[in-house]
């Protein structure tokens, strides 16, 4: 019954609903991974880690899944995700900036030396802009 009441949550508050009775087959690519975030929220693990998890997955969804996250971190779970997106990626508290398969930095997103590591990374192709309480990255 605990089960089912989680899961009954998650398709509620995730916006599944009424997606209940269709195979996961059917679905779109963003509906696809949208399902698979609420199936692995279910288990309520006290670590989430997750590769690319909002790929294919639209905008509103995106903020929806990013509120979600801040909303996990602040009852105690630990959420560590792969992202290509560094939009997205400057919303999390820390970020680890790989390369070649390397760690080479690991900071607050408010760090100023973080946007000067990505420079580095990505060859200084991007612009680092402060818009609306946050950091938000374009290409140049």
């Amino acid at each position: 019954d605990e089960d089912r009441a989680v899961v009954e949550d998650l398709l509620i508050s995730m916006q599944l609903t009424e997606w209940r009775h269709r195979s996961l087959g059917t679905l779109s690519g963003g509906e696809r991974q949208r399902v698979l975030l609420a199936r692995a929220l279910a288990v309520q693990a006290p670590v989430l880690l997750m590769d690319e998890p909002i790929a294919n997955v639209d905008l509103p969804h995106q903020a929806d899944w990013l509120a979600k996250v801040q909303q996990l971190t602040q009852s105690g779970t630990t959420v560590v995700s792969v992202l290509h997106d560094l939009n997205l990626a400057l919303r999390a508290d820390q970020v680890i900036v790989m390369q070649a398969g390397r760690v080479v930095m690991q900071a607050q997103t408010s760090d100023p030396q973080l946007h000067e590591c990505l420079q580095h990374v990505f060859e200084q192709r991007l612009n680092f802009h402060y818009l609306s309480d946050r950091w938000v990255v374009v290409p140049e």
